[in-house]
């Protein structure tokens, strides 16, 4: 998907038609959002077989609060028995920063997605070699995926970690 993302904006910078800039980069951004989504339902799946099928909209709550409580449930325990309590708490706070961060980043996409896919009234911006949409640029939705993996590799090794998966 972020393979198809680079492509549309490459030919949404490339064209000098307003009307192709708009439908090329309305794609790109929905695309780039896809892409993040895939890749979190994915993690999802692989963690609770269940959540596979979750609503966009539902996937920022599900991680701030299914994806966390298990593991912290592992933690507090440990951490009731004395084992490496210190370890433990930096486990729970790097899991709350990861799934907090990654359904802020998810929420932030899904609303450019919808502005791209559902409010054709909303210019895309074209300025020099930056697209935009209302706050959100192109080149940084270039970078969600990236930052989405970095979030699920922390999410999956702390559920590895609390003996999970």
């Amino acid at each position: 998907m972020r393979r198809v993302g680079e492509h549309l904006e490459e030919l949404a910078l490339g064209s000098k038609d307003d009307d192709l800039v708009d439908l090329f980069g309305r794609s790109a951004f929905n695309r780039y959002y896809y892409s993040c989504y895939l890749a979190t339902r994915k993690m999802l799946s692989e963690l609770q077989p269940g959540w596979k099928g979750s609503k966009h909209s539902d996937i920022p709550i599900l991680l701030t609060a299914g994806v966390r409580k298990k593991p912290n449930d592992v933690f507090k325990k440990m951490e009731k028995k004395g084992i490496d309590s210190g370890r433990c708490a930096k486990r729970r706070q790097d899991l709350q920063t990861a799934t907090n961060d990654l359904a802020g980043l998810l929420k932030l996409a899904y609303d450019a997605r919808v502005i791209s896919d559902y409010e054709p009234e909303e210019p895309i911006q074209k300025n020099g070699n930056v697209i935009s949409l209302r706050n959100n640029k192109l080149n940084e939705a270039k970078g969600w995926l990236g930052r989405t993996n970095g979030y699920i590799k922390t999410i999956k090794k702390i559920w590895k970690e609390s003996g999970l998966v």
